[in-house]
């Protein structure tokens, strides 16, 4: 698993021997508004003195001199400015705010967003607690233009602390926002800035990079407030449906640095997510009658993902009464479209990859997960030792049981064993998940590649989907060639 790709800028590190705050926060800005004062007051009602943190606004070369002077004026001397001789666009405005940091943790936070009270001093207090941290974030408030609370962000843990699965959940949905975000600078020193190719989806592309060699702390309490208004840039990328387009980028980009084992179903509950994120957002475009944006949202999700759970919902969008809106549009969008763009999936669902052995198991997913761990386990290990382990796919059925949740499992249960073995990427087996929103037709296709089904100990099995398949014990199961 490479840590740094050649296309991420390098982030230098700090002289040794140089004096350095605690924090450094940073604000990069482009033309902003007056939100960039509640910015400002936000940090300054929390300052713990200029020994302790930098705060610094870092301009893109702005067309216009608001920024500076709302520095001069809410700052007073306290919070530096440094304007670029020339744009670099967001990414690397982002990245340039890294590399000006001199603080030991960095906060970058946005131009309109603002923290709450003792957020500061709660991850202070969490990092002296936790020497091994290298990231931590918390659940943010959602508000408007106005400064009014819309919604909380998802609540990932009760408890504060660190996330067993924080590189799992990070991977399908972007569940961090900058202004939550604090990052030790050594870690960017290690990974790099920002990809210089995203606009919408760097941040998600960042926080995908560090979760992937760094356990997350989860602080519940809301410490931060994420700003959505009409002038944003992220609103601006919506109506063309740039943002999703990234966001699938950034899922192909993802699949570059983690091993296929572990990635490959993660990554296409990733797809699906945005492009149901994609269908949220087009409804309510649609109901602020924006309807060339709505459309946009449907074309570049389709284009993204076209799973039967995907297509599914499109379905049942366009049952809405107000759908009617959409109809000649996606009519037209269809016409002109590259026909190749919106095929449909083939006889079997996207994301399973079947090889010359394909073997199945039915485990039962509500017996106690100690229990459920312990056989899965034991089929890996296996399969893992199966003289023919590199031609085996092996298909789990779930059932009704959350695809996320199994996966969730399954990547516990193999990360374990590859860590207990000492085992490369390509010893990994291919695992498939199926579940019952295969047709029958499907499972038409689907049974004749099945070479066996391997006993479980505890499984719940529908006798309809394993008819004709030869049934092996697990105890015997090295003992079976499969292949002529």
């Amino acid at each position: 698993m490479s840590k740094k790709s050649s296309i991420y800028p390098l982030i230098q590190p700090i002289p040794e021997g140089e004096k350095r705050p605690f924090w450094s926060v940073m604000i990069p800005t482009y033309n902003p508004s007056e939100f960039l004062a509640e910015t400002l007051e936000s940090i300054l009602s929390q300052d713990p003195g200029i020994e302790e943190m930098q705060i610094e606004v870092v301009d893109d070369c702005s067309t216009q001199n608001t920024a500076e002077k709302i520095v001069k004026e809410i700052g007073k001397g306290r919070v530096n400015f440094y304007r670029h001789p020339h744009n670099l666009g967001i990414s690397g405005n982002w990245t340039s705010c890294i590399q000006r940091a001199k603080g030991y943790w960095v906060h970058i936070l946005h131009q309109d967003d603002r923290i709450l009270p003792g957020f500061y001093s709660r991850f202070r207090q969490v990092i002296q607690q936790q020497p091994t941290l290298n990231t931590a974030f918390c659940r943010n408030i959602y508000m408007d233009e106005l400064g009014n609370w819309q919604y909380l962000s998802n609540l990932e843990s009760y408890q504060a602390g660190f996330l067993s699965e924080g590189l799992n959940k990070i991977l399908v949905s972007c569940a961090m926002m900058c202004p939550a975000v604090v990052v030790r600078r050594s870690v960017y020193e290690s990974l790099g800035g920002f990809h210089p190719d995203l606009k919408y989806a760097l941040d998600w592309d960042m926080w995908k990079r560090i979760s992937a060699h760094n356990q997350l702390w989860y602080e519940p309490e809301p410490l931060a407030c994420y700003r959505i208004h009409p002038t944003s840039t992220s609103n601006r990328l919506i109506r063309t449906g740039e943002n999703i387009s990234e966001l699938f980028k950034s899922i192909e980009i993802t699949q570059e640095f983690l091993p296929d084992f572990f990635a490959d179903e993660l990554l296409q509950q990733a797809k699906e997510y945005q492009a149901m994120f994609a269908f949220h957002l087009a409804q309510g475009l649609l109901a602020n009658n924006e309807i060339p944006a709505a459309i946009a949202q449907i074309r570049e999700a389709l284009k993204g993902c076209q799973s039967a759970q995907v297509l599914k919902a499109f379905a049942e969008v366009l049952n809405k009464p107000e759908s009617s809106q959409l109809l000649p549009g996606l009519a037209q969008l269809f016409v002109n479209a590259d026909t190749e763009q919106f095929l449909l999936p083939p006889s079997l669902p996207e994301g399973i990859f079947l090889k010359d052995i394909n073997l199945i198991i039915f485990p039962d997913w509500n017996q106690p997960e100690e229990l459920l761990c312990e056989e899965l386990s034991a089929v890996f290990q296996q399969i893992l030792s199966h003289p023919d382990k590199n031609q085996i796919a092996l298909l789990v059925y779930t059932g009704s049981f959350p695809q996320e949740d199994a996966t969730l499992i399954l990547s516990g249960i193999m990360m374990n064993l590859f860590m207990e073995y000492n085992l490369e990427e390509t010893d990994a087996p291919e695992i498939n998940l199926i579940d019952d929103s295969l047709s029958p037709q499907q499972w038409q296709v689907l049974l004749p590649q099945i070479k066996g089904q391997i006993a479980l100990q505890n499984e719940t099995i529908n006798k309809a989907l394993a008819a004709g398949v030869p049934c092996y014990q697990l105890n015997n199961l090295n003992n079976i060639r499969f292949l002529p």
